[in-house]
C-alpha cells in the first residue's frame, strides 16, 4: 500500500473532525518505534493494558469457536490488533466497546456513540485495518482501509473515534 487511505464513501463526504486550527505536535503523535516498543506518552492511558489483555485472550481461541467454523485468531493479525491498540492509546480517547475476534482469523474494535455514530476497525491484514464509519445524523457513511504505522493513519482513527464518542 502507498500510505494513503482507500475510501468509498456513501452520501456527503465526511468533515474532519479535529478542531479546526488544531496541531499535531512531534511528541503528542509520535509513532510507535520500529521494533514496536511503546513509547512514554502511551502509557497513561489507563484502558490500554485491559484491551490489550481482551486480544491476548481472543488469540486463544480454537478453531470453529463459534460454533459455525470459524477461523481462530491468526498470529500476525493478533500481533496487528496488539499494534493498533498500542498506537493509538491515549488517555484522552475511551476504550473501544467492543474487541472481539472475526470469523475469518481477525480482531475487531468498535466504538460509538447513542445516537447513530458508530465506528469499527479490523485487522484482517498484517499491519494494515479496514474500517467502517457511519453517522446518521448527518449521512455520512465511509469504509477504507489504513495502514497503521503511518502519522496520517493515527490522526484518522483518532478523529474517527472521538467523532464516534463525541461526549467523551
Amino acid at each position: 500500500m502507498n500510505g494513503t487511505a482507500i475510501m468509498t464513501a456513501v452520501g456527503v463526504a465526511p468533515p474532519k473532525y479535529r478542531p479546526e486550527g488544531a496541531t499535531i505536535t512531534e511528541g503528542e503523535y509520535r509513532l510507535i518505534d520500529p521494533n514496536y516498543g511503546l513509547s512514554e506518552s502511551r502509557l497513561n492511558a489507563g484502558w490500554m493494558t485491559g484491551v490489550l489483555q481482551e486480544v491476548d485472550e481472543l488469540a486463544q481461541l480454537p478453531a470453529g469457536w463459534d460454533s459455525y467454523g470459524a477461523d481462530p485468531p491468526e498470529p500476525n493479525l493478533v500481533a496487528t490488533a496488539r499494534r493498533l491498540i498500542e498506537l493509538i492509546a491515549d488517555e484522552r480517547l475511551p476504550a473501544p466497546a467492543v474487541v472481539t475476534a472475526t470469523r475469518m482469523g481477525g480482531i475487531q474494535f468498535e466504538w460509538g456513540s447513542h445516537d447513530g455514530v458508530y465506528f469499527e476497525v479490523e485487522c484482517a491484514a498484517p499491519d494494515e485495518v479496514e474500517y467502517y464509519f457511519v453517522d446518521s445524523r448527518r449521512g455520512v457513511e465511509e469504509e477504507g482501509r489504513l495502514p497503521i504505522l503511518h502519522a496520517d493513519s493515527r490522526q484518522e482513527i483518532f478523529d474517527f473515534i472521538r467523532c464516534a464518542n463525541h461526549d467523551f
